[in-house]
């Protein structure tokens, strides 16, 4: 997906380290660390059930678990995290969402250099 809004918007993209040791994630190069964190909530209710999982894994095998099972851990905890999909909203509605809710949050000067920096017209 990253590739594809690069290629339409002409942004470039950085490696960002979100775990230490794992290998980077790819962002929109320029993009605050506190915008991306903002919106990752996701990431959170993850990070919470997983905790969790790991917690009984270690109870039932007496070890932490290695790599393929924690990639299976992460699996099962997104899952059980999931939440129920929502009403879907035109994408107009959910644009002017985002930039009200960031707007409120960060500002104008970070928003507006943000999508200065991406090349887009600031609204």
């Amino acid at each position: 997906m990253a590739a594809e809004v690069c290629e339409e918007l002409g942004p470039a993209t950085e490696p960002r380290t979100v775990t230490a040791g794992r290998r980077p994630v790819m962002e929109i190069a320029g993009v605050d660390s506190e915008l991306i964190d903002w919106s990752a909530t996701r990431r959170e209710q993850i990070d919470a059930g997983l905790k969790g999982i790991t917690d009984q894994y270690v109870s039932k095998h007496g070890r932490l678990p290695d790599g393929r099972a924690r990639h299976g851990l992460a699996w099962w905890a997104a899952q059980d995290t999931r939440p129920e999909k929502k009403t879907p909203r035109p994408l107009e509605q959910l644009l002017a969402w985002w930039r009200v809710s960031a707007l409120l949050w960060f500002g104008h000067r970070m928003v507006d250099g943000m999508l200065e920096r991406a090349g887009q017209p600031v609204r």
